[in-house]
């Protein structure tokens, strides 16, 4: 069974499978295909998440999926769209609520058993905050203990540490 046709098999599509047996249903919604790889669930929650911790960067959310026709890219949303945002935030220093809140949820994400989500937070969010010393000195105020061992892992893996 595949709502995915031969023309647009790399692109993004949602569908919801309802099965039924005896007394129950089971409804899975939104289950999205990129290009044979399956988004978990915990991917497409971290998304909701950084949507609504910065509901600014929600048109620029949109026009990436309308600009990579359909696909939901997370690695680019993370980079381009939620990164530099979080990265002003750290410059500026000022919304420790927010920066907290953030930083928070990066802790529940890099104790996360979702491999994928686990590495698309990795080698994206992570590996930029280490692009800059100033910059992962501040970050490393709000980070918990995983996120800050996450980060340095990032830092190994491009050889920033040896």
């Amino acid at each position: 069974m595949s709502v995915f046709d031969d023309a647009h098999e790399r692109q993004v599509e949602a569908f919801s499978v309802f099965l039924l047996s005896k007394n129950w249903q089971v409804c899975v919604k939104s289950i999205r295909r990129r290009g044979g790889v399956v988004m978990s669930k915990e991917s497409e929650e971290f998304l909701r998440k950084m949507l609504g911790f910065l509901p600014s960067t929600e048109v620029e959310y949109r026009e990436s999926i309308a600009y990579h026709d359909g696909e939901v890219l997370d690695t680019i949303i993370i980079e381009l769209i939620f990164m530099p945002k979080i990265i002003e935030l750290l410059i500026e220093d000022r919304n420790i609520k927010l920066l907290e809140t953030i930083f928070k949820y990066f802790e529940e994400v890099s104790k996360s058993k979702d491999f994928h989500l686990k590495s698309i937070f990795k080698t994206t969010a992570l590996e930029i905050l280490g692009n800059n010393e100033s910059i992962l000195r501040t970050a490393q105020k709000y980070m918990g203990a995983k996120t800050m061992k996450l980060q340095i892992e990032a830092d190994i893996a491009l050889g920033r540490i040896r």
